[in-house]
């Protein structure tokens, strides 16, 4: 049986190295679709992607239709026109702005409960050690609650079950809100925050299957490894729950 050379390559690498890859970075972040195709069937799940710059994971649209539905792909977050290490030594950044930048993502994202990549090639970050050992540090002084790193593969896998999740809430004429929950495998990592401005009690399980945490401004609704759940709250204004994870 014949197979075709870059096949041939993979499966050489994933032998070596361990379980297969899942996830990949394009060269010179270019990918084309039929690039983008084949990556699909050998069962890759996430994607370094020069558009949708500044996004967090996404979906591939080319041409205004969705592509590779299995798929999910990480922007790159710049920091203005720039977005590696090497980019910004060209081009004469000043280190502390970069610092400056780092800093500025982290609380970010910890604020808008999201995720953004920052891109860096190895030799590039050799030279800016400085720059990355701060940036390192700062993270870790948030606190693993607050603050991981992921890879794209394990972000994917979590997009992609999140997709999974049905709820709905229900509002009786005593403005208590009910909401059921569903995930054909388990809820485990789902989180629901419901803000205290429009839900000011705290939400309540008959049957313990959430755990409820204060998180100041919002009550967090986290699932268990259950298929169903379901949770009341008194609300007041419009709903206003979201989730992630």
């Amino acid at each position: 049986m014949l197979v075709p050379v870059a096949q041939q390559m993979k499966l050489l690498i994933d032998g070596w190295f361990g379980p297969p890859l899942r996830e990949y970075s394009p060269p010179v972040g270019n990918n084309p679709t039929w690039a983008m195709d084949w990556l699909e069937q050998q069962g890759i799940v996430a994607a370094y992607f020069a558009g949708h710059t500044g996004l967090g994971p996404t979906r591939q649209y080319r041409d205004g239709q969705l592509r590779n539905a299995s798929m999910w792909v990480f922007p790159v977050a710049p920091a203005g026109k720039y977005a590696t290490f090497e980019e910004f030594q060209t081009n004469k950044i000043p280190k502390q702005d970069i610092v400056a930048w780092h800093r500025e993502s982290i609380d970010f994202v910890i604020a808008q409960n999201t995720t953004r990549m920052i891109y860096m090639h190895p030799n590039g970050a050799n030279v800016w050690v400085d720059v990355l050992v701060e940036l390192l540090a700062y993270a870790k002084a948030k606190g693993s609650t607050r603050f991981k790193w992921y890879t794209m593969t394990r972000l994917a896998d979590f997009m992609t079950t999140r997709r999974l999740v049905q709820w709905t809430e229900r509002r009786d004429a005593a403005d208590v809100s009910s909401f059921k929950i569903s995930h054909l495998s388990s809820l485990r990592e789902m989180v629901w925050l419901l803000p205290k401005s429009s839900y000011p009690d705290r939400p309540t399980s008959d049957n313990a299957s959430v755990t409820l945490t204060d998180r100041g401004t919002d009550w967090e609704v986290r699932g268990g490894n259950t298929r169903k759940a379901r949770f009341t709250a008194r609300s007041q204004n419009k709903p206003a729950a979201s989730y992630g994870g």
